[in-house]
């Protein structure tokens, strides 16, 4: 289980109703958030900086899971260009109405579900080998 698999298969089919183009672009904004809150994952301090503007948000999704994964899902994927798609600004995406709020809920659960079962420490090597 990692990034590149997350990406090409789950979210993926998740964001069918995006252009692909469109999904392209999601997906590597999504890797790059990613890769980059995990190059710093073991440093405490620098990963309960990055998260700390996710708190209270990420305590409202379901399913249950440890905080930092779903602060992780917070901070690469809900706060990515994925909000784009979200919004009135969805036009960008040559979308003719944003994505509804259940496909938010659902792709933001999907995620810590996927996240939940990931060793953290496999993903921060993934990244560094570039296989994310």
């Amino acid at each position: 289980m990692g990034i590149q698999e997350y990406l090409q298969s789950l979210l993926n089919d998740e964001l069918r109703e995006i252009k692909y183009r469109y999904r392209e672009k999601i997906a590597a904004d999504i890797k790059d958030r990613m890769c980059s809150l995990l190059s710093g994952w073991d440093e405490e301090e620098f990963r309960k900086t990055v998260l700390f503007v996710t708190d209270e948000e990420a305590l409202f999704y379901e399913p249950d899971a440890p905080e930092d994964v779903k602060r992780f899902v917070v901070a690469t994927i809900r706060n990515s260009m994925l909000e784009i798609a979200a919004s009135v600004n969805c036009v960008q995406f040559k979308m003719p109405e944003s994505l509804s709020d259940e496909t938010i809920r659902n792709v933001t659960s999907s995620a810590i579900m996927y996240f939940k079962k990931c060793d953290f420490c496999a993903l921060k090597e993934e990244n560094l080998k570039g296989g994310a």
